[in-house]
């Protein structure tokens, strides 16, 4: 089976007066997911969420479940603390057309073709 994978990353910002701030990935405490098409809500899939590395989740998704015809939403829902109010995130995304070829027919008209071989 084909996987789409969709990354996501979390961040503690801290700011440093008026004029900086610094990013810092984070794991957060609770996080779940379920992809829909934009605007509805029946829900496509609930996929498992891998921790790739501090701060970076990812998902695979089951491409047989999506066309290019929609948008989809990938709704993150996160606790970043345990005291924390539980948040739902968006990624919106589309999939782009993709043409693979196994078996190519070449079809050529009847037409005379010369050719020229020069040796230099």
């Amino acid at each position: 089976m084909n996987y789409l994978r969709l990354y996501r990353d979390f961040y503690y910002i801290e700011s440093h007066g008026t004029s900086s701030e610094t990013y810092s990935l984070i794991n957060v405490d609770n996080l779940s997911a379920y992809v829909t098409i934009e605007g509805s809500a029946s829900i496509i899939e609930s996929p498992e969420i891998f921790n790739e590395s501090l701060g970076r989740y990812y998902v695979d998704l089951s491409s047989s479940l999506y066309n290019i015809d929609d948008i989809y939403e990938m709704n993150w829902v996160v606790k970043y603390t345990t005291d924390s109010p539980v948040k739902r995130l968006i990624t919106r995304f589309r999939l782009n057309p993709v043409v693979v070829g196994q078996n190519v027919d070449i079809r050529l008209n009847s037409q005379e073709i010369r050719l020229e071989i020069v040796n230099s």
